[in-house]
């Protein structure tokens, strides 16, 4: 079995408080799991309003499937509106 991690560090410039970020935390974190069957969880910088770190995890049986999928949601995350992608990190373990 193979597991597939990535960690997405985002600037949002459209939230002004917290409770804008939760909103938006909360959409791209259904739209990922609706869209590619992953888990989401916000990882980082919960007490900023600007920054959202997702930490993105998903098991598969082959290395090369997720990698497809870990490029699919980079290019996916690329595409959504008022924000910055960071840094992205990623990995796929052997387990």
């Amino acid at each position: 079995m193979h597991v597939a991690v990535m960690q997405l560090d985002l600037m949002l410039y459209s939230c002004h408080s917290l409770k804008d970020k939760r909103s938006v935390a909360s959409r791209l974190k259904a739209d990922l799991q609706h869209r590619f069957a992953v888990s989401v969880a916000e990882v980082a910088f919960q007490e900023q309003h600007s920054r959202l770190g997702l930490g993105i995890a998903a098991a598969g049986s082959d290395h090369t499937t997720l990698e497809k999928l870990l490029q699919s949601i980079e290019n996916h995350a690329e595409t959504w509106p008022n924000l910055e992608i960071l840094s992205i990190e990623r990995e796929i373990l052997v387990v």
